[in-house]
């Protein structure tokens, strides 16, 4: 957890934002993976990185307000998106029920990769270096990802439990189901 945090301390500095992310990825990957009898839920997690999110948030506008590195365009910024939190945050726990989780799930999963496009394309623009290195970063991510399911797979056989291969449509399927089940 610590190097997860470390890790993510990191991005956060240059990217502004990513320990929440990390703390997120390294309970669905790590934690949850090597520790099954003390899992975290989704849920869990998911407000563990929301908090972990907001005090890094007040944390970071506090070293900036104390050092007086805050301009005026940083106050039209805040003043201009506030409303979203204030609004989006109440609305969204109306929102985040049962019967709508597997809805805003794979919101959530088509919001993210959007995001981490539109950052891309925003902040890299015509660097050829900086793609090669996202790139490299993304098949490193997308290598890993395959690596923990094939470990994944490989534990569960062991254990005796026969798996559905994945396809679109079974992927698609599991996040859809009702999570109680």
């Amino acid at each position: 957890m610590v190097l997860a945090a470390f890790i993510g301390g990191f991005v956060a500095s240059n990217a502004g934002s990513g320990s929440d992310i990390a703390l997120y990825i390294f309970g669905m990957l790590g934690w949850n993976f090597l520790l099954p009898h003390r899992a975290y839920s989704e849920a869990t997690l998911t407000a563990s990185s929301v908090v972990t999110m907001g005090l890094l948030s007040l944390a970071g506008a506090l070293c900036r307000a104390l050092t007086g590195q805050i301009s005026s365009e940083v106050y039209l910024c805040w003043g201009a998106t506030v409303w979203i939190v204030c609004w989006g945050a109440p609305i969204g726990s109306l929102l985040l029920t049962p019967a709508l989780q597997s809805y805003l799930r794979i919101a959530f999963y088509l919001l993210a990769v959007g995001q981490f496009v539109g950052f891309a394309v925003l902040k890299i623009k015509d660097q050829a270096e900086a793609w090669t290195l996202f790139g490299v970063i993304t098949f490193v991510v997308l290598g890993f990802l395959a690596f923990h399911r094939a470990m994944r797979v490989r534990s569960l056989q062991q254990m005796g439990q026969t798996l559905e291969p994945l396809t679109l449509w079974n992927a698609l399927g599991r996040m859809m189901e009702d999570p109680k089940r």
